[in-house]
């Protein structure tokens, strides 16, 4: 959020991004998450987020997502409207 001596004034996104980073920020669900990593590749930002405590709604696992699992995921967040 801007000071109100920055109002009007431009901010960077990486100002913006070095802001965000290891802030605890809190879902409509009460489930805390955090920024931790940020790069680019190439022309792509890459953020990672990192779970403060597991969700009880949410099954996290250590392998890759197949595309059938992706796509599970994604519609079962459109159905909660997230």
């Amino acid at each position: 959020m801007f000071q109100r001596k920055e109002i009007g004034k431009y901010r960077s996104i990486q100002s913006q991004i070095d802001a965000r980073l290891n802030k605890k920020y809190v879902t409509p669900d009460g489930d805390h998450y955090s920024l931790i990593k940020f790069y680019k590749s190439g022309r792509i930002k890459i953020f990672t987020y990192q779970w403060m405590e597991k969700p009880q709604h949410m099954v996290l696992s250590n392998h890759m997502l197949t595309l059938e699992e992706i796509i599970t995921w994604i519609n079962e967040l459109k159905s909660q409207n997230l």
